[in-house]
């Protein structure tokens, strides 16, 4: 019987992720991360971010080069943040009731529209109203096409977890009960 190998790993960006010096290999920024992170003693996983950050104010510190310190800059870049934490906010509650009783639905207000193959300037995408871009068939197959990433995205995050692994086959298999049901090439595809 074969001796069964030990599983390699190896760092690497995370897709869409920002800021990220185009010269640093991500084996070289894991390793200062995890050095940082080992060096910032605190209790709590925001006040780590906090100490991190204070440790990297020095030039001389490895992870000096992954923030901006334009003051300027990343007040703008902040404040770009809490506006799509508002826009992220808002929900939209559904109420079904009967003789009985009542049930909620909620669901957020906004979604954020991706942009298809063939957009122009004009194209609607970003975050619209839920309930106008769902009336929308393309622009509603774009979403579903969005969602079936952020699963697949999940799917990778949790899939060394033995527990959710009846989780991940059921939505394997929804996903491809959906894609043969696909009336658009965004979603049918992959």
């Amino acid at each position: 019987m074969a001796k069964k190998k030990q599983p390699t790993q190896r760092p690497r960006w995370k897709d869409g992720f920002r800021n990220v010096p185009a010269d640093v290999p991500p084996e070289i920024a894991f390793n200062e991360i995890s050095k940082a992170i080992n060096q910032a003693k605190t209790e709590s996983n925001r006040d780590k971010a906090k100490v991190l950050v204070q440790n990297s104010r020095r030039k001389s510190s490895p992870l000096h080069r992954y923030f901006e310190w334009d003051n300027k800059a990343a007040a703008d870049n902040w404040r770009i943040h809490q506006a799509e934490y508002l826009i992220r906010a808002v929900e939209l509650v559904w109420v079904e009731e009967d003789d009985d009783n009542a049930a909620e639905v909620a669901t957020r207000a906004f979604v954020n529209v991706p942009p298809g193959e063939n957009d122009d300037e004009d194209s609607p995408v970003g975050y619209q109203n839920i309930i106008e871009a769902m009336s929308d068939e393309e622009r509603r197959q774009r979403i579903i096409a969005q969602a079936l990433k952020d699963l697949e995205q999940w799917r990778v995050r949790y899939a060394h977890l033995v527990e959710v692994g009846e989780i991940i086959a059921a939505t394997k298999k929804v996903e491809r009960k959906l894609r043969r049901k696909a009336k658009s090439p965004a979603l049918a595809s992959r």
